[in-house]
C-alpha cells in the first residue's frame, strides 16, 4: 500500500508514534541529517535514490520481529499473499557468554538445520544432527536405516545434502553413535550442541537481505553486539564490520537503511557511496524499519 506512497507512511509513523525525540543538530542546513530520523525519507531524495528502482530481495532467514509489530496483522497479510508463514522462537540479543538454556538450545537448532546459519564441516554438521536425532527420538539407532527412520534428512540443512548426500551424512552419525560421542541426556546434549554453535564466527547474529544501491549487488547484513557487518549471500564470509562505536546516526525509510559512519581519513569503504554526504552507507532492503530496530535497541542498550 505504502510503496509508492511514503510520505502517507511517514505521517502515520509520526502520528503513531510521536515526532522524533531529539532533532539532530548542525550548522550544515543543507544536510539531511538536520532532519528528525522520521524524515529519512528526505535522506533518500538527498542522496539521489528517490526515482523507482528494483525492489530489494525478500528475506530468506527468520528475524525478531520489532516491538510495534502485531504477529496476528503480520499473518493475516502474508496469508492474503497465499505465503506461508511460519513464527519461531527468535531472540535479537545473543551473546556467547549466554547460559544455555531450552530456548537457546531451540533457537540454534532451528538456524542449524534450516541452514540459517551455515555449517561447512560436515563433521560438525554431522555431530549436530546426530544429538539432534537423539534429543527428539530419545533413542540410539542401531542402523543406517534406522537411523534414516528416525527422520535424519530433517536435520541436514537442504544446501548441505547438495554437497554429500544423505547415506554420507548417515555413515558419519553412525560412527559417532557407535563410538559414543553422542551424549544420552537431553541438558547434557543442549550444552554441548549450544557450545558448538557459539564456536560459529557468525553465532548471534541477526541476518537481513539487501541490496547495494548503486551496483544492484546482493548482500546480506547481520546485526549482533560487536556491530553491523555485511557479508555475502550464502552468509560464510564477513566482507567488512561496522563497529557500533564508529556511527554517529542511523536511520530508515520503507526500503532503505542508512547510516553516517565515522571513518579515518583515507580509509576506503566498500559501501562509501557519497564521499561528499555525511550519510556514508546506504542500502535497500525490505526489511529496513526491521534492521534499524535491531541497531537500535543493540546500541542504546549495550
Amino acid at each position: 500500500h505504502y510503496k509508492d506512497n511514503p510520505e502517507a507512511l511517514f505521517e502515520k509513523l509520526a502520528f503513531k508514534y510521536g515526532p522524533e525525540v531529539e532533532a539532530i543538530k548542525r550548522k550544515d542546513t543543507k544536510s539531511p541529517l538536520s532532519l528528525p530520523i522520521t524524515a529519512a525519507m528526505n535522506a533518500v531524495k538527498f542522496l539521489g535514490f528517490g526515482h523507482r528502482h528494483e525492489a530489494p530481495p525478500p528475506p530468506v532467514t527468520p528475524w525478531p520481529i520489532p516491538w510495534w509489530a502485531h504477529p496476528s496483522e503480520i499473518f493475516s497479510r502474508m496469508t492474503k499473499q497465499d505465503k506461508v508463514l511460519r513464527f519461531v522462537y527468535k531472540r535479537k540479543v545473543v551473546t556467547r557468554d549466554m547460559p544455555v538454556d531450552k530456548w537457546l538450545f531451540l533457537q540454534c537448532m532451528d538456524d542449524i538445520t534450516k541452514g540459517h546459519l551455515p555449517v561447512t564441516d560436515p563433521l560438525k554438521l554431522a555431530t549436530l544432527s546426530a544429538m539432534a536425532v537423539q534429543y527428539h527420538n530419545n533413542e540410539r539407532p542401531l542402523s543406517i536405516l534406522q537411523l534414516k527412520k528416525l527422520n535424519l534428512e530433517d536435520y541436514i540443512p537442504s544446501q548441505a545434502l547438495k554437497d554429500k548426500s544423505l547415506e554420507d551424512y548417515a555413515e558419519i552419525c553412525m560412527r559417532l553413535f557407535n563410538s559414543g560421542d553422542i551424549p544420552k541426556g537431553k541438558k547434557v546434549i543442549q550444552e554441548q550442541y549450544v557450545n558448538i554453535c557459539k564456536q560459529m564466527h557468525h553465532f548471534g547474529m541477526n541476518f537481513f537481505s539487501v541490496r547495494h544501491p548503486h551496483s544492484n549487488e546482493k548482500f546480506v547484513v547481520g546485526v549482533d553486539i560487536d556491530g553491523v557487518h555485511v557479508l555475502n549471500r550464502a552468509r560464510t564470509k564477513v566482507k567488512q564490520t561496522f563497529e557500533f562505536s564508529t556511527i554517529r546516526k542511523f536511520g530508515a525509510s520503507s526500503e532503505t537503511f542508512w547510516m553516517m559512519i565515522d571513518e579515518p581519513r583515507g580509509s576506503k569503504r566498500k559501501f562509501k557511496l557519497l564521499s561528499n554526504s555525511a550519510i556514508n552507507f546506504v542500502l535497500h532492503s525490505l526489511q529496513a524499519w526491521e534492521l534499524y530496530d535491531c541497531v537500535h535497541d543493540l546500541v542504546h542498550n549495550f
